[in-house]
């Protein structure tokens, strides 16, 4: 069913956009949810813009330091180098390896304690901060994990089932078709997911892999002691307080939420004093019957409430007959397939009452079994090949009562209905003073129990497919079962009403998946039906969702930080001018920048006439050129005057061309000269 459901989701609209989750406060709840691949590049986007944010920080940090350790006095290589690095430094990373290549090559030179005293703060400053920026990238991640996997849903087919007697057989047979198959859906969703070791992923749906339940399995009888087969050992499932938000998924408003509580008590039953045998004509044959007497059948008037054949047709498990499991029901205010006696129905509106009868035919028992429904401790030695011992049912019907009460309750002043029959609550639940939109969600749940099938309507069905035990029934011949087995099939059947329950408060929002009773859904009439029924949260992992105050706050704060990295320099400028401040630092960032300590160097050569001295970018006039890397000594590079050179490993080498260079630039300087004198005596 769990596949089924999550079908249903991706079929439908789910809604793209934003919208409040009421789980939070309208801040924290506001959620924004993409579709799987723009929720990725919604992630990396965050990431990189994370890691963005991450540098201009550190261009902040730099900024601060190159002030707070500038100096007008005269200063080491050392000083100059770590400025320079502060001043050009593009991450918090690269001044990371950078420092260290610092720490290692000034070794020789300097007293490493020296060195490691003035660059291992600045080292262990940017490698923190870059290993804090990496990690803030990674978690930027979590503002979509923050949010979960829910969705809500928005389609079109908002609303509910509306069954009609005027239905045509074929409109019929697709309503009743829809409900078996939803039934079906129910029981499997039962046995995956209301095991006590389910996974929730292996859940993927609902807001809540179950619904919750309390059981207690040593009860006292929940009817007249006289009745009951047991004295204690008898079985309570109550639901406790099913909240319309936390526990359905129903999205609403603290104000407009309601709670629902299910008690189902149940207790195996006394056939003896119960029970007559008979011999009833069927086809001119005399057949022994054993009539049930726990009330009068208000389908044909008979004095007892159920009837079965006590023959049996052969001990062959080949010929072996299966289970046989008929509801029996009772609804209050006199409705239903029998009047039950007094000993079961002690006040007419207390509860709802259903009788659960098995017959196991000819099923063959491998051991005999203790468990009061099941009960077969008759020996018997079996027809085939092999002569061993088996056992039969001890009696022809076995039967296990179950008395159901509801609750509804307005829980923002804990105020509820008592705890009694389905229609009586119903009826009662509209006192309690319910908001508009409460009102409306009530009624829409009441439809959704409706829909939803009961236990009786789940026997009904299914059939013997809602027992447990025949996943051990095989050719026949029924494996071992525990004294509790009955416990274990009504807690399935218990399970599955729940499950169901689940899928139709979905469907509510969803529509239903089956496109043959589409036509049967009608739409809310009011915009409070449709926050009743529409505002529906599901999970699932098609999809993503991110909490907007984390966007929020991540964008916001960010663009704040880059707004500021790009404007201090300015702002440093204006109250250093406004307050009359040594300009000093100020000039020494600015000259500390790569574009700066260009133009110093090519200018100290006398190349370029320069503008812009004090600003980020320094130019030249016209097309003038600059000077040029030296490399005669690769080990030793420097800028030299405009010639075109040979690059030299040799440093012998490099220095003979340096002296030769010398001489030609020489007697190049003696040849202008010579000829400058020239000119000038002609022109005396």
């Amino acid at each position: 069913m769990s596949q089924t459901v999550a079908q249903t989701v991706t079929e439908h609209n789910v809604f793209l956009g934003f919208w409040n989750n009421r789980s939070y406060s309208p801040i924290k709840g506001a959620t924004l949810t993409l579709t799987r691949s723009n929720g990725a590049l919604l992630t990396a986007a965050l990431a990189v813009f994370v890691t963005y944010v991450g540098a201009r920080i550190w261009s902040i940090i730099c900024f601060g330091l190159h002030r707070w350790c500038s100096s007008r006095t005269s200063q080491d290589a050392l000083y100059h180098q770590r400025q320079a690095m502060l001043r050009n430094s593009e991450s918090a990373t690269s001044i990371t390896i950078d420092t260290f290549w610092m720490i290692w090559t000034w070794r020789s030179k300097m007293k490493l304690f020296n060195t490691l005293k003035r660059l291992m703060p600045l080292l262990l400053l940017a490698l923190s901060l870059a290993l804090a920026f990496g990690t803030a990238g990674v978690f930027s991640s979590r503002i979509s994990s923050s949010m979960g996997d829910e969705v809500i849903l928005s389609s079109s087919s908002c609303g509910y089932l509306w069954w009609d007697s005027g239905f045509d057989t074929a409109d019929v047979d697709d309503l009743i078709n829809y409900s078996n198959r939803l039934t079906v859906e129910a029981a499997d969703y039962s046995r995956n997911c209301y095991r006590s070791d389910a996974v929730a992923t292996d859940c993927p749906t609902y807001t809540r892999k179950s619904l919750p339940m309390s059981v207690v399995d040593n009860a006292t009888c929940p009817f007249d002691p006289k009745v009951c087969l047991l004295d204690g050992d008898n079985l309570v499932i109550d639901t406790g307080r099913i909240n319309s938000h936390s526990d359905l998924g129903i999205n609403a408003e603290p104000r407009d939420r309601f709670d629902y509580r299910r008690v189902t008590s149940c207790a195996p039953l006394r056939t003896e004093g119960y029970s007559e045998s008979v011999n009833k004509t069927i086809e001119g044959y005399q057949v022994s019957f054993t009539n049930y007497l726990y009330g009068k059948n208000l389908h044909n008037d008979a004095n007892y409430t159920y009837d079965y054949s006590t023959f049996r047709t052969s001990l062959d498990a080949k010929n072996a007959a299966d289970y046989t499991l008929m509801p029996i029901r009772f609804y209050a205010q006199n409705w239903g397939d029998f009047d039950p006696i007094p000993e079961l129905n002690q006040t007419n509106d207390e509860a709802d009452l259903t009788l659960l009868a098995l017959s196991t035919n000819d099923v063959i028992f491998e051991q005999p079994v203790t468990d009061p429904w099941y009960s077969a401790i008759t020996k018997v030695e079996s027809q085939g090949s092999e002569q061993a011992l088996r056992y039969f049912s001890d009696h022809p019907a076995s039967f296990v009562g179950c008395k159901v009460q509801h609750q509804w309750c307005e829980p923002n002043e804990n105020r509820c209905t008592q705890l009694a029959a389905f229609n009586k609550v119903a009826l009662e639940a509209q006192t309690l003073s319910y908001s508009p939109v409460q009102n409306a969600s009530v009624y829409a749940m009441t439809w959704a129990l409706n829909m939803a099938p009961s236990i009786e309507t789940i026997v009904d069905r299914l059939g013997v497919s809602a027992l447990t035990s025949r996943y051990t029934l095989n050719h026949g011949i029924q494996g071992p079962l525990p004294t509790n087995q009955w416990q274990t099939e009504i807690q399935h059947l218990h399970s599955t009403s729940l499950a169901a329950l689940q899928r139709m408060t979905v469907e509510q929002a969803s529509g239903p998946n089956d496109r043959s009773v589409k036509r049967f859904f009608i739409p809310p009439d009011n915009d409070m039906e449709r926050k009743a029924r529409c505002q529906q949260k599901v999970r699932s992992k098609g999809y993503t969702s991110f909490s907007v105050l984390g966007l929020g706050l991540v964008v916001g704060l960010g663009t704040v930080v880059a707004i500021i990295s790009y404007s201090i320099e300015t702002l440093a400028e204006c109250i250093q001018n406004w307050r009359k401040l040594d300009p000093y630092h100020q000039l020494e960032w600015t000259l500390n920048g790569t574009l700066q300590l260009q133009r110093l160097a090519h200018e100290e050569l006398g190349y370029g006439t320069w503008e812009n001295g004090d600003a980020f970018v320094p130019i030249t006039g016209g097309d003038e050129r600059l000077a040029m890397v030296d490399c005669v000594n690769v080990k030793h590079p420097c800028l030299q005057l405009l010639q075109t050179v040979e690059c030299y490993e040799d440093p012998k080498t490099a220095e003979e061309t340096k002296h030769s260079n010398n001489a030609e630039n020489a007697n190049s300087d003696e040849q202008n000269n010579n000829t400058e004198l020239s000119d000038i005596a002609e022109a005396q």
